[in-house]
């Protein structure tokens, strides 16, 4: 059964707050990981590749240090591909302000209450 307008504007009301509330935990419902950004994707594929090679080279001429690095260039690689966006982590901390701001619950259970109010009119 679809929701009703009404309902799906609460949901998105309740998805924008909890995005404000908790950026990281927002995403992470929303099932995306934040990747890299297209400009260092195609370094850390490069040093991905580039690590492979080298593990290649190291079995097919038995050298230990050679896989080693390359075992550490595919390491760096990954981790650089799977880091969180430097821009996401700017934005994600609040802005400093002298009056407390409204818990998400606490919004949440106003306007649940506001709602039973309206209905039983």
């Amino acid at each position: 059964m679809p929701l009703s307008e009404n309902e799906q504007r609460l949901l998105q009301q309740m998805e924008k707050a909890l995005a404000a509330e908790d950026p990281k935990f927002a995403s992470a419902l929303r099932g995306r990981p934040n990747f890299t950004s297209r400009k260092s994707a195609p370094v850390a594929m490069l040093l991905v590749a580039l690590g492979v090679a080298l593990i290649i080279g190291a079995v097919t001429i038995p050298l230990t240090a050679l896989g080693i690095g390359g075992f550490v260039l595919v390491l760096v690689g990954i981790l650089v591909l799977t880091s969180p966006k430097s821009e996401q982590t700017k934005t994600a901390k609040p802005a400093a302000s002298n009056q407390p701001k409204p818990n998400f619950m606490d919004k949440f259970e106003k306007r649940w209450d506001q709602r039973e109010q309206g209905s039983q009119d």
